[in-house]
């Protein structure tokens, strides 16, 4: 996505990533933001979010990038609300693998749609 808006539609962009889960993602997407020159914020907690969005203030789009979580765990999920109300996002992407199974990406959109499980 960020190759696509920086490249294709010329805009600048600036990534955070909360990724603080899978081993060695930061400095995955610290590479990919090198090679696209956009800078790349790192945020710990819901509470250093505004900072990272102040420091990115000037760019055109910022995309945050999250760890993949199991509609399961409404641990998690309410984590990741956190984050995200701490952003103040104008819009969430769903991003999925298209090389799952049909049916569990069926589950996973469905459980996006804010389930009864408390995680919305």
């Amino acid at each position: 996505m960020a190759a696509c808006y920086r490249l294709r539609e010329r805009l600048s962009v600036g990534l955070i990533n909360i990724d603080n889960f899978r081993v060695a993602a930061v400095d995955q997407l610290r590479t990919y933001a090198d090679l696209l020159e956009v800078p790349l914020r790192v945020v710990t907690s819901p509470r250093e979010m505004p900072q990272a969005l102040q420091e990115l203030a000037t760019v055109d789009l910022v995309l945050i990038d999250t760890a993949g979580r199991s509609p399961n765990d409404v641990m998690k999920l309410k984590e990741l609300r956190s984050y995200l109300q701490a952003a103040q996002a104008d819009e969430i992407q769903l991003v999925l693998s298209l090389t799952s199974d049909r049916r569990l990406l069926e589950r996973t959109v469905e459980a996006s749609r804010c389930p009864s499980n408390g995680c919305c």
